[in-house]
């Protein structure tokens, strides 16, 4: 698994271990905590949601198949949906925001039930669901339950007559070829990836949910993939997506039927199982002696609301256990398994911004303060200074979070990062010091890593370009690219479609590592994909062009730096989305 360091927390030595979520966050970190959220949940058992009506709510849904369920694989994009999430959080590293994410998830009745992940949809304020046929037009849908620990949810969307896909049945063997479908990086267009199932049974144990055993296959999965289908060729439901762990070695991870199933049909009844009402993440100190569940948040009229747990806490113990002490929620999660939702359970929370331990009860005594504890060392830093250790990050540009000031001028509006015009950033080869970012790039330093953003040109065309930072090494550490700096970028201009990677080394010039005319791959649209994946301990970088290869660059000689954005020009305007940022 791998770990994220917390910023705020910089005096306790916290970080998140973490199996990437395949979900898209909007303006929070990838990753961590690209946490379960949690939609409202009553501290009794719900009654079944009333039959929907017969008449057909608008907008009209897609025709379904004659003969109902899908078939086929190819028909299978028919029953799959886009899911856009709007809520608030609180993030360790960021604070309080409000962010919207994207993910996948599938029909399974003509009604509109429909299946995705716990993550993908707790704790929305609004939720929206998009089909590939028409990607402009928006269903609504209600949550009818969830689980925390299963990391699975059921919706039900307006409309009748959808087309829908059942499972597979039976027991799925190591060797069977299967496809991972969904929306990917939260991109309208429907995509699906071929591969086969290498494990039947491997651990589910992650920082955001405790799934017994899960299906292992190298069907590719992004973020924005979470909660979709992994089918058969038959268009059959082999397992629900829910993680990609390493993707440098193609492994990742989806829910089976025989785990999912029975906990699907107590969703649909409007019943939530083993949630008290928390999107959580588990958190461990480098020494692990302090351990827990940050709270990102806390749906209203549940067990944990009630007992006065609040976004930004910690869950350090329940019932005296102690948790999160191996970064994941199998503790959590197995005291849940073990009692009714009623029943009355210990905690004990550290209440960070106000450096407080409090204890109370879920479904009982309220929360007091118990204890003080120090705080002091905590600063909240996002100065952008290129030491430590880089961090995982995920943005869609849907709000500024302080993190993205790298140019001057820039501003976001309506999701998209406008670079806007500048004039303190010389050219790529010119005499003057390279200064186009004021902030941190990644925040840290890294080695190997997974990049990828959407490029596009807002207004008109230019000569320039724009792309990403494959390494920086700030010997000064004044955020210039001096004589003695090391410099390494890849960068595409869509207007003349080619694409050039620069190296300034510590001798003070400027050298072309490769430049190529990117016609053949059909880099000329007004949207394209960059993506970076540096490997080998970061001595070697591919490069990506809307998902083709396109170079490669090996033996880097300063395999740790900071990396990011970069624009090579003085009066653009263009514009990044959906930019993520994976420590491998």
């Amino acid at each position: 698994m791998k770990t994220r360091a917390l910023r705020p927390f910089v005096w306790l030595g916290l970080f998140i271990l973490i199996v990437s979520l395949a979900c898209t966050l909007g303006a929070q970190p990838t990753q961590a905590p690209a946490s379960p959220t949690q939609a409202p949940i009553a501290t009794t058992e719900t009654q079944p949601p009333a039959a929907k009506p017969t008449t057909p709510a608008e907008p009209t849904a897609p025709p379904a198949a004659s003969s109902g369920a899908i078939s086929s694989r190819e028909d299978v994009q028919k029953a799959v949906i886009r899911i856009v999430s709007q809520g608030s959080f609180v993030d360790p590293e960021f604070g309080s925001y409000e962010g919207i994410g994207s993910g996948s998830g599938f029909i399974i009745d003509p009604s509109g039930i429909a299946v995705t992940n716990n993550h993908v949809v707790t704790g929305a304020a609004l939720i929206k669901v998009y089909f590939s046929d028409n990607p402009n037009k928006a269903y609504n849908a209600k949550i009818l339950g969830v689980s925390e620990c299963s990391d699975l949810a059921v919706i039900d969307i307006d409309g009748e007559g959808f087309p829908y896909l059942q499972w597979r049945g039976g027991d799925v063997k190591a060797g069977t070829q299967v496809w991972s479908a969904g929306y990917p990086l939260g991109d309208p267009e429907f995509s699906i990836h071929r591969g086969v199932v290498s494990k039947e049974h491997s651990s589910g144990e992650t920082s955001w949910a405790s799934v017994d055993s899960v299906l292992e296959h190298d069907a590719t999965i992004n973020p924005g993939n979470s909660g979709g289908p992994l089918v058969d060729d038959n268009g059959q439901v082999v397992g629900i997506n829910y993680a990609s762990s390493v993707q440098a070695t193609n492994q990742f991870y989806a829910i089976a039927q025989a785990e999912a199933d029975p906990i699907l049909k107590e969703l649909e009844t409007g019943t939530n199982v083993n949630s008290i009402g928390i999107n959580g993440t588990a958190v461990v100190s480098d020494d692990g002696t302090i351990s827990g569940i940050w709270i990102s948040n806390v749906a209203s009229g549940s067990p944990a609301d009630w007992a006065g747990i609040k976004g930004g806490d910690i869950v350090l113990e329940m019932e005296g256990v102690q948790m999160g002490r191996d970064g994941t929620m199998a503790d959590y999660c197995d005291i849940l398994r073990t009692h009714k939702s009623t029943d009355t359970l210990s905690v004990k929370v550290l209440r960070f911004s106000a450096g407080e331990l409090l204890e109370g009860q879920l479904n009982g005594r309220e929360m007091s303060v118990t204890g003080t504890f120090d705080t002091t060392g905590s600063t909240g830093d996002t100065s952008g200074n290129t030491s430590g250790t880089a961090q995982s990050v995920s943005d869609d540009f849907s709000s500024d979070v302080g993190n993205w000031e790298i140019f001057d001028g820039a501003q976001i509006t309506g999701g998209i990062f406008y670079l806007g015009q500048f004039t303190d950033c010389a050219d790529v080869g010119s005499d003057n010091a390279f200064g186009c970012f004021t902030q941190c790039l990644t925040c840290g330093y890294t080695s190997t890593y997974d990049m990828q953003v959407d490029a596009a040109y807002v207004d008109g065309v230019t000569d320039r370009t724009f792309g990403m930072v494959l390494r920086f090494i700030d010997n000064n550490d004044n955020g210039l690219v001096d004589s003695d700096d090391y410099y390494l970028d890849f960068e595409l201009s869509i207007y003349d479609k080619y694409f050039i990677i620069w190296e300034h080394n510590t001798d003070g010039k400027w050298y072309v590592i490769d430049q190529k005319n990117a016609t053949a791959i059909k880099a000329g649209r007004k949207v394209n994909t960059l993506r970076a994946i540096a490997s080998n301990g970061g001595t070697d970088v591919d490069i990506y062009i809307n998902d083709e290869w396109v170079d490669g660059i090996q033996s880097i000689p300063y395999p740790e730096g900071s990396v990011g954005l970069v624009v090579g020009g003085r009066a653009m305007q263009a514009a990044f989305d959906n930019f993520y940022f994976t420590v491998q």
